[in-house]
């Protein structure tokens, strides 16, 4: 099986992709399908980011004091 390489830099990748997308967002079917294909990638980004911030900020707390840091509660993308 051969894989075809896309080039998304390309003005047909993105008029396709412009058509597609406005052909979604015309009904509310469309809209769902669009939001659970878009939802993984930012959940991830937003992860990486969290994370990143997180290793790169320094907290100063008193000697021997445990950090305790919130959890973000799981929401499920409709």
């Amino acid at each position: 099986m051969e894989k075809t390489q896309v080039n998304v830099h390309s003005q047909e990748y993105m008029e396709t992709m412009a058509r597609l997308m406005s052909e979604a967002l015309e009904s509310p079917e469309g809209m769902s399908a669009l939001a659970a294909v878009i939802a993984a990638p930012i959940e991830q980004e937003i992860k990486r980011k969290e994370i990143s911030s997180l290793l790169l900020t320094h907290h100063t707390l008193p000697k021997e004091e445990r950090p305790l840091y919130q959890k973000k509660p799981k929401v499920k993308a409709y």
